[in-house]
């Protein structure tokens, strides 16, 4: 096959998906010494780069890339992975921690003002006949 618009030859590829159902991928490339399955594997490939750069631009929030080098790339995408997993690492541990505080709390309540609390509460008879229940739950604190 030759390529209209530079008059070099290319070749088709056909790649079939996993997913039954879903057409073929074409591929249209200049490498003709390469067979059809290298072909496929280097789209592969590619196409993991892609989902990396996706990744990259959806959770690391990296507009652009502050250097032209790469080493200054690497660097930039190395330290905002970085930053980005200890934000994951606080959130989680700021949930265990939440977590483990609040069963302290609930157990220091229980325990030191739970029992305080409750003998506070007393049973008072109001004497009223027009309620069904002349017994009321009444809070009265102790100071």
């Amino acid at each position: 096959m030759v390529n209209n618009y530079y008059e070099k030859p290319i070749k088709k590829v056909l790649v079939s998906r996993a997913n039954e159902g879903k057409e073929p991928l074409i591929l249209i490339t200049n490498d003709l010494k390469r067979s059809d399955e290298e072909i496929a594997e280097l789209y592969k490939q590619r196409w993991q780069i892609e989902l990396f750069f996706k990744w990259v631009k959806q959770n690391l929030k990296i507009k652009k890339f502050l250097g032209q080098s790469e080493n200054a790339i690497k660097t930039q995408i190395c330290i905002a992975m970085i930053s980005y997993l200890l934000m994951k690492l606080v959130e989680e541990l700021k949930e265990i921690l939440f977590e483990v505080t609040s069963n302290i709390s609930d157990r220091i309540f229980m325990k030191l003002l739970g029992n305080e609390l409750f003998r506070t509460l007393r049973l008072r008879t109001y004497g009223r006949k027009r309620w069904k229940n002349p017994n009321q739950l009444q809070f009265i604190l102790d100071f």
